[in-house]
């Protein structure tokens, strides 16, 4: 998100203050087709910078409460996209956050 965060716009991004102690804990809006675009371009980087793998991180964003309106269907689905996004250029996929969901998307994670 960081490296392509220009093609986002601040409706589709929430800052938590009460996350972090420095206050920048960001959440973007993941049913954007912006945002959806950020992570494509950021797999795509991946891809060309020789990285043979991603974990996304704080994928259970539904669980907070930063305001942008988004519930565990919605956090699914996306985790899906970004999982099958990643895959899609061959890359593995594992992940940091979201325990509450591990069954349903370990399908669509990589496993050794």
């Amino acid at each position: 998100y960081r490296a392509t965060s220009t093609s986002v716009s601040d409706g589709q991004v929430a800052r938590d203050y009460g996350s972090r102690a420095q206050g920048n804990y960001w959440y973007v809006d993941i049913a954007s087709t912006r945002v959806r675009a950020a992570v494509a371009k950021s797999s795509s980087l991946c891809k060309a910078k020789g990285f043979v793998g991603a974990a996304p991180a704080d994928m259970d964003t539904f669980e907070k409460n930063h305001g942008l309106n988004f519930g565990a269907a919605q956090q699914l689905a996306f985790n899906r996209f970004v999982s099958s996004t990643a895959r899609g250029l061959g890359l593995a996929v594992g992940l940091t956050n979201d325990v509450d969901q591990v069954a349903a998307l370990a399908p669509d994670l990589t496993s050794s």
